[in-house]
């Protein structure tokens, strides 16, 4: 039996000290859930359109980009283990969620001792 199965048997019926049944911990979990599921949607959408916008601004930088993922095998794709060797690429990566803003409401600050 899962850890996810018996929290939602035991929290499903829970009674309080004053007699009262609390049945609200799949509505809570489901809450929860589309809480994290919108939370990720909308930054891979805010980091994907920056990279899109990024690659046709700088069309050199996408052609090195595919240049280094020609190399692999188009049958078996590129996997988890093979991004240690995409230098270039995850380089572009991180520079584009850099430059992405995800929180666009947050304020630019930096560290006192931080050293650049």
């Amino acid at each position: 039996m899962s850890i996810e199965f018996r929290f939602l048997e035991k929290s499903s019926k829970v009674e309080t000290k004053t007699g009262q049944v609390y049945v609200g911990a799949l509505e809570t979990l489901a809450r929860i859930f589309l809480v994290f599921f919108f939370a990720g949607t909308d930054t891979t959408a805010n980091v994907t359109v920056h990279g899109i916008t990024l690659f046709a601004k700088y069309p050199e930088i996408q052609q090195k980009v595919f240049n280094e993922l020609e190399v692999f095998n188009k049958e078996s794709g590129i996997w988890f283990k093979d991004i240690e060797n995409l230098h270039y690429t995850r380089a572009c990566i991180t520079e584009i969620m850099r430059f992405a803003c995800i929180a666009p409401l947050n304020l630019i600050h930096i560290n006192s001792g931080c050293i650049i």
